[in-house]
């Protein structure tokens, strides 16, 4: 759970769903079709981890539109491989 842009973000625990819910009504604000792992805010975004996927997304923590996608295979077989 997150907290950004006035809103609370939360990935369902075994749903393929984030859901944005507003922090003071509790109005359903957006529903994104993704299983988030791990939230981070930073400044106006928040970035989120997809669960069982080397992928990281960026969303506008305002606007909710996805702002960036990176993979990051090559870095974690690397790391694993112990290169």
């Amino acid at each position: 759970m997150a907290v950004a842009g006035g809103a609370i973000w939360l990935s369902l625990h075994n749903a393929a769903q984030l859901r944005c819910y507003h922090a003071t009504t509790r109005e359903q604000l957006a529903e994104i079709n993704i299983t988030a792992q791990h939230m981070a805010v930073a400044g106006g975004a928040i970035w989120l981890s997809l669960h069982n996927a080397a992928q990281l997304r960026c969303y506008h923590a305002t606007t909710r539109e996805q702002l960036a996608e990176i993979n990051i295979t090559a870095q974690v077989t690397k790391m694993l491989h112990g290169e």
